[in-house]
């Protein structure tokens, strides 16, 4: 007779898609965590490495996985809120999390957000944390995001709260793609990371443009969603990693 074949049990074997995010995630910080705005990384538990962040100029870790230990003794300061997959209210954490980013950013230190995996939770803090700097909505901050860390994925309640959330952050859910625009956000080498983003808000407060700027803006970038996103996520210096 041939061996017996052992395998989980089928309440705990994983989920294809959870296998398909697991390798996404893993390409996708396979080099490190991501750069997502001026001193914000983004990544798994993987990336929670002191050597690997000390050399990126990390000082700050927020940890927000419940099945994810908290570093020790890692001679950084470090944070953690246990949230699971589905939580329930997570904008009563916002302003706790937010203080620690910008503690960490002020003072021109990165700090990385994870979780498990870097797909879901860590990934809705990031983007709550774009949405309340950029005075942005959900849409147009979920593609900001995406297009730094292209695994990221929050479930369907992770949404919700973060559209919600949105409808009181969004300030201008239109961006001028005009070239003046883009002129104006050349920047300065030496600026903060708070300044950099004051010069992004000029340009997501301007007016949309009309007639045949509007035309050629609008043949280049796509919608002015997507367009606000090339602009500010891909071509405006200080979001370049």
């Amino acid at each position: 007779m041939g061996g017996l074949l052992m395998t989980r049990p089928l309440s705990l074997q994983p989920k294809a898609d959870d296998i398909g995010l697991a390798r996404r995630a893993a390409k996708t910080y396979r080099n490190g965590p991501q750069l997502i705005m001026p001193y914000l990384y983004l990544g798994g538990e993987d990336n929670a490495v002191p050597s690997t962040l000390q050399a990126l100029g990390v000082t700050h870790i927020l940890n927000v996985a419940r099945e994810v230990a908290q570093a020790q003794d890692c001679n950084m300061e470090c944070r953690h809120f246990a949230w699971d997959h589905n939580e329930a209210v997570l904008e009563r954490y916002f302003d706790e999390c937010f203080a620690f980013i910008d503690e960490a950013r002020n003072a021109h230190c990165g700090v990385l957000v994870h979780c498990q995996l870097g797909v879901s939770r860590s990934a809705s803090l990031v983007i709550a944390y774009v949405m309340r700097t950029m005075a942005l909505g959900f849409p147009q901050a979920y593609e900001y995001v995406r297009l730094r860390a292209p695994c990221i994925s929050p479930n369907l309640s992770l949404i919700a709260q973060l559209t919600e959330y949105g409808r009181k952050t969004e300030r201008v859910p239109e961006l001028c793609t005009s070239p003046e625009s883009l002129s104006s956000m050349s920047g300065s080498e030496n600026a903060s990371p708070m300044e950099c983003e004051g010069d992004a808000q000029q340009l997501l407060d301007a007016k949309p443009v009309s007639g045949a700027g509007a035309g050629a803006g609008a043949a280049k970038g796509g919608s002015d969603r997507q367009g606000m996103a090339d602009i500010v996520a891909g071509r405006h210096p200080f979001f370049l990693s």
